[in-house]
């Protein structure tokens, strides 16, 4: 019956809109309507983002970060072998994950097994508040998802400066763009590893500052809310609309 209503819903809204063109495209699919129906405007990143952090790369290794729930979905396990194949191009690197969930123990585990573990930081969970603290230590965002409707974590470290590495797992697509990090295959450890390997190669060619500008004219509530403002105005002004009882 739930989907029934949300099909009814959609069909008869004059605008629906999806925070990325992979769950529009998931939603259409599932409620057999036109893909096309769907806009796309993205979730909002929180003000506590709008400027790019101060990265402290003093004295240090290469710091790649992973802020997610632990769970299988999140692909640390992919991430973690991706790192180990990484480690062995003899780069001082570490790998930091941030989050808790039901699979942390067996990532931890899996770090020792591999011979890592003194190479990776399980920081546990981090409070929104001290997310920018922690971006202001690590170098690369990593998003290693199988499946992510939206991706806000990568936007938010775009939103900081950080250059990302994602998946193509549904949402980062339309997160990370030209000049903002690397794009690989979801489940594929391989294409993860090379991707560290290539941003480790050209940090420097990041800019943080053009990345932060980037990201703000898609993410802040300014830019989200003037997205909203003219489909809303648009559906307003629309012929459909006037007609439509209520």
């Amino acid at each position: 019956w739930q989907k029934k209503l949300a099909k009814k819903a959609a069909v008869s809204a004059s605008s629906c809109i999806a925070v990325s063109p992979s769950l529009g495209h998931l939603l259409s699919e599932r409620l057999g309507i036109d893909n096309t129906h769907w806009k796309w405007i993205p979730n909002v990143v929180a003000d506590r983002f709008i400027e790019p952090v101060s990265i402290n790369k003093l004295d240090r290794p290469l710091r790649f970060l992973n802020l997610a729930l632990m769970t299988e979905n999140k692909g640390q396990l992919d991430l973690i072998n991706a790192f180990s194949t990484f480690l062995k191009l003899n780069v001082d690197a570490e790998l930091w994950l941030a989050g808790d969930g039901p699979i942390r123990n067996q990532l931890e585990e899996k770090a020792k097994d591999l011979g890592i573990a003194d190479k990776m930081k399980f920081i546990g969970l981090v409070e929104p508040s001290n997310v920018p603290e922690l971006l202001e230590n690590v170098d690369v965002m990593v998003v290693s998802s199988h499946y992510e409707t939206f991706g806000v974590v990568a936007a938010e470290a775009l939103m900081a400066g950080l250059p990302v590495i994602a998946t193509r797992c549904g949402g980062p697509e339309c997160i990370v763009e030209a000049g903002d990090g690397v794009l690989v295959p979801p489940k594929c450890p391989e294409e993860l590893g090379k991707a560290m390997k290539t941003l480790s190669l050209n940090l420097d060619n990041y800019d943080p500052v053009a990345i932060s500008k980037r990201a703000k004219s898609r993410f802040s509530k300014e830019a989200v809310a003037n997205m909203l403002t003219m489909e809303y105005e648009k559906v307003l002004a629309s012929d459909c609309f006037d007609d439509r009882s209520f």
